[in-house]
């Protein structure tokens, strides 16, 4: 069994952690306001085998308002990864609505309403374990070799 812990990094932070077993794999999104110190207590808490996070791509025409929290958790993911020995795979942030935009989760059964940040962490999870490093998990040549377990 493999744990990954998919993270779209931010003031509310997206979060899904799947399980590998076999070549299916469990989703178990959520979402939450975290702090960098409590970020590294979830990282903690549910010891994740790979760790897959968006990217901050800093745009230069945004620099009012820009927003630099993200790169905090970011270097939070990366000080976990290296102190735990953990692979870590950054996404640019395209790659979350590339080819798992809501209509593909809903027909996937695995979207659930109300909580943004925690399907944009999954759809970063899903383009992993579909078209990423993670494909080499995908085993049981299933169109949707997943399933959705909501309350992580």
């Amino acid at each position: 069994m493999i744990t990954v812990l998919a993270i779209d990094p931010g003031r509310t932070t997206g979060f899904c952690r799947g399980t590998i077993e076999d070549g299916e794999m469990i989703l178990m999104p959520w979402q939450e306001a975290v702090p960098p110190h409590l970020f590294y207590r979830i990282l903690q808490k549910r010891e994740p085998d790979i760790l897959v996070i968006e990217k901050f791509e800093f745009r230069k025409n945004s620099t009012e308002g820009l927003d630099l929290f993200p790169k905090e958790l970011i270097g939070v993911a990366r000080l976990y990864a290296i102190q735990k020995d953990v692979q870590m795979f950054e996404q640019n942030p395209s790659y979350g609505m590339g080819y798992y935009n809501d209509m593909q989760l809903k027909t996937a059964n695995v979207y659930v309403r109300g909580i943004p940040h925690a399907m944009d962490a999954q759809r970063h999870l899903l383009h992993w374990f579909t078209f990423g490093a993670g494909f080499k998990y995908n085993t049981t040549g299933k169109q949707y070799p997943f399933k959705l377990i909501v309350d992580a």
